[in-house]
């Protein structure tokens, strides 16, 4: 019979041994004792070739991102729940939902409360401004932050309007959609409400959708007329995941030279795996917001995943994002009873195998 191995296999003093001769291979800065071990070669600038920002604000949208997926109806009390631990994990930004949803105004109050109560800064934001009455209700519920969705392709503009409810009720709307007609009309609608939003306190986030149609001759001239304006911010969309890194960063560059006082956001999407990749280069690029959503929860091939994004900034870069890392992974398993969707079981950083090298 074969002999039965000691366990522990290695002495105490081979164990010593072995960390001894690893530390030899381990650079300042890239490894910390308990932490991982990454190349030291990702904190180098001239391998970096650019910089990080000190510091990266992760807005997670898992709350209204919920809200697309099939088959997915949260009852308030799951809802509550899953919005609460979000909160908890320390992102300083947060998505609750979107205008034209139908929730009570008293319904978000109590979310802004739910929030304020667990982190007083945490920046709320409400996404799909439609008009200056919605930014008067944002000023009147606590909403911090509005977000205004514009498309490129502004002659193909109806095909993501109001047209499915005004069809399903009967109306015409081919004759009622009052949809711009060129990007100067586009903009001229954009701009009063930006206005609106400086004088009233509420800061007016205005995004690019659909940002892989956008010709560069475009971007140049919304992100111009929204630096004259002194828009807050301007998020970058990419739902139909076109852009690849390289691209991402290029687009992010055009609206830092043209728009330099402007907060620069990006909401990318997963088909090619690479969501957190373009993520990471808009970063670089001069991105300082990166929207995310716990599992990557989304319609179609979903967003760039929280965890995922905040574990590549704090163990690869050393970009500090004041996300409590050690809630992820519960996060992750309560994001999963609650919506309904598991991740595979290699996920990246929350996987339930995904430290397993093989064995039983």
């Amino acid at each position: 019979m074969p002999t039965i191995p000691e366990i522990p296999v290695f002495k105490q003093e081979e164990v010593e041994y072995f960390q001894s001769a690893l530390g030899k291979y381990r650079e300042p800065g890239a490894y910390e004792p308990g932490k991982w071990m990454v190349s030291h070669l990702n904190r180098r600038t001239d391998v970096l070739q650019g910089t990080f920002p000190a510091e990266v604000t992760l807005r997670d949208i898992t709350v209204r991102t919920t809200e697309q997926m099939p088959g997915v109806v949260l009852p308030p009390d799951h809802r509550l729940r899953l919005l609460r631990a979000v909160v908890e994990s320390g992102v300083p930004s947060i998505q609750i939902g979107a205008f034209g949803r139908g929730r009570e105004h008293d319904q978000i109050k109590s979310d802004i409360k739910l929030i304020k109560d667990i982190n007083p800064k945490c920046e709320v934001v409400y996404g799909g401004l439609r008009s200056k009455e919605d930014i008067d209700l944002a000023n009147e519920t606590g909403i911090d932050s509005v977000q205004f969705w514009s498309a490129p392709y502004v002659e193909a503009a109806a095909m993501f309007s109001d047209v499915y409810r005004k069809a399903w009720n009967g109306e015409d709307w081919r004759n009622d959609l009052n949809l711009p007609k060129n990007v100067d009309d586009q903009i001229q609608r954009v701009a009063p409400l930006v206005e609106h939003g400086n004088a009233s306190g509420v800061r007016v986030s205005v995004g690019l959708n659909q940002i892989s149609f956008a010709p560069e001759e475009y971007v140049i001239t919304y992100s111009q007329a929204m630096h004259q304006i002194a828009a807050p911010e301007i998020m970058l969309y990419d739902g139909g995941s076109g852009m690849g890194p390289e691209a991402y960063a290029h687009m992010v560059g055009l609206v830092r030279k043209h728009a330099p006082s402007s907060i620069i956001g990006v909401h990318t999407h997963n088909m090619f795996d690479l969501a957190v990749a373009t993520a990471m280069a808009s970063a670089k690029a001069g991105a300082s917001v990166l929207e995310v959503s716990v599992n990557g929860y989304c319609s179609a091939s979903g967003q760039a995943d929280l965890a995922a994004t905040a574990l590549t900034l704090e163990a690869l870069y050393g970009v500090k994002t004041g996300i409590a890392l050690e809630t992820l992974t519960p996060l992750a398993r309560l994001a999963e009873e609650i919506v309904g969707y598991k991740v595979a079981w290699n996920n990246p950083v929350t996987g339930r195998e995904v430290f397993n090298w093989g064995g039983n």
